[in-house]
């Protein structure tokens, strides 16, 4: 008998694009799944789509909740999930034919805990695939990977990860409600933390898209959303610190780039420095400057002088 998948979407403000996104999934050829949509507190339709296809469909569970942001969303489908294995879709893609036996076939066949699947990239009617090779790595090779890379060997999004949860005993870490930059990354990070092998697989089976819409954001936005992505990369430095991972040295680089970048950033529109953060890792930062391509060693010596001029 097929083994059940718990698919999980987070779904906010997606009518546009749901219906597309539910079809992909009830058209499998694989039947046996559970569709769990989380309606992240929807000012349009989608609630009222997302209800629509659970009277419809017996597989579907639909979750109505309070508008908290997609690590929240997550973290309760979570903890709706009753299948064997486990992956999750965006409410705005779908999920390509017969993906979900051709992955299911792919982890019984290498017996391992996840697999990590190619994709296509949609934007503006072009189509772009993104293929992650053909070959069976270590969780701590692929933890050391994706830190130091945000597509290579597939990047630590959650919707191209099919996950053998019944072999893992059901060892699954929440989303960090903290974050909303990168948070998809620790997450798949302290997953893989529980995982031994992992199968990366050619098989395109998810379409991403990217669409085309103009936002301004304030520099205060700016400031929030460099300041969380500082703390999730220091998130991962924990991770693989407490893991001695072999590419710890290469995120060094990452992670001093992304301090003198943020500093520079507050610095520009006046904010308050973490002149801490900077001294604790100066050490680490000179050691690295090397690498820093010219306008990263720009903005070094900017911080210094801006902090001079403020």
């Amino acid at each position: 008998m097929e083994k059940k998948i718990s698919i999980i979407i987070p779904v906010y403000n997606a009518e546009k694009y749901l219906r597309r996104c539910i079809e992909s999934i009830l058209n499998q050829s694989y039947k046996n799944f559970e569709l769990i949509l989380i309606d992240d507190g929807s000012t349009d339709r989608s609630g009222v789509i997302c209800d629509e296809y659970c009277n419809y469909d017996s597989r579907v569970k639909v979750c109505h909740t309070e508008n908290g942001g997609p690590a929240i969303a997550r973290n309760k489908g979570l903890n709706m999930v009753t299948g064997s294995y486990l992956t999750f879709v965006d409410a705005d893609d779908e999920i390509l034919d017969d993906a979900y036996l051709k992955l299911t076939e792919e982890l019984e066949k290498h017996d391992v805990e996840m697999i990590v699947s190619s994709w296509s990239v949609s934007s503006d009617d072009k189509i772009r695939k993104v293929l992650v090779g053909d070959d069976i790595i270590s969780a701590d090779d692929m933890i050391g990977l994706i830190s130091i890379n945000d597509e290579k060997y597939g990047g630590g999004y959650p919707w191209n990860k099919f996950i053998n949860i019944e072999k893992m005993k059901y060892k699954l870490p929440l989303f960090d409600k903290s974050l909303y930059v990168y948070e998809d990354k620790v997450w798949v990070i302290e997953i893989l933390k529980y995982i031994n092998k992992v199968k990366l697989t050619n098989i395109i089976s998810y379409k991403y898209y990217i669409y085309s819409f103009s936002l301004s954001h304030s520099s205060n936005e700016i400031h929030k959303k460099t300041e969380n992505k500082m703390l999730a990369l220091e998130k991962i430095l924990y991770l693989l610190k407490s893991s001695n991972n072999n590419y710890i040295d290469e995120f060094y680089k990452i992670y001093c780039e992304n301090i003198i970048n943020t500093n520079y950033i507050e610095a520009k529109e006046k904010k308050i420095m973490n002149k801490k953060l900077i001294k604790s890792n100066m050490e680490l930062i000179k050691s690295n400057f090397k690498y820093y391509n010219w306008k990263v060693k720009i903005k070094y010596y900017l911080v210094f002088l801006l902090e001079k001029i403020h």
